[in-house]
C-alpha cells in the first residue's frame, strides 16, 4: 500500500479551493486543513496524509518548504476578472479576506460599490 497523499492546494482565493480540498480529502480519505500563511503551520507535526489549502505566493522559500515536507501541489485558476467579482461578492459576508496573503496588497475597501469604470475601479 503506498503512503497516503500530502497534497497542497495553492491557488488565487475564489477559485475553488474549498470544493476541491474536500473532494480531496474524502477520495484520499485523509484530513484538510486551510491557513492564511506558512507561518501558522507546525511543519514538523503535519499528519503523513493531508491536503493542505493556502492563499500564498510561489516564492523559492515557499516552494522548497512544500517540497522539503512532500507535498504535491495543485494550483486551480480561474479568469481574473471573475475572481475579482467574487471576492467583492464575499467580503460583504466574510472579512477574511482581510487576512489573504497577509493584507500584501490591501482590501477591497478601495472599490467597494464603485463603478467598473471609475477611478478608484481602474486604479
Amino acid at each position: 500500500m503506498s503512503a497516503p497523499a500530502r497534497i497542497a492546494i495553492i491557488s488565487t482565493p475564489r477559485c475553488g479551493n474549498t470544493w476541491l480540498r474536500h473532494s480531496l480529502m474524502t477520495l484520499y480519505g485523509v484530513p484538510s486543513l486551510a491557513a492564511h500563511s506558512p507561518a501558522e503551520l507546525d511543519w514538523a507535526a503535519l499528519p503523513p496524509g493531508v491536503v493542505l489549502q493556502m492563499h500564498w505566493q510561489p516564492t523559492p522559500a515557499f516552494l522548497e518548504l512544500l517540497e522539503r515536507h512532500r507535498f504535491q501541489t495543485v494550483t486551480l485558476a480561474r479568469h481574473p476578472l471573475d475572481v475579482l467579482l467574487s471576492i467583492l461578492h464575499f467580503c460583504m459576508h466574510d472579512e477574511s479576506t482581510a487576512f489573504w496573503l497577509q493584507g500584501e496588497h490591501g482590501n477591497e475597501d478601495g472599490i467597494f460599490a464603485a463603478m467598473p469604470c471609475s477611478a478608484a475601479f481602474l486604479d
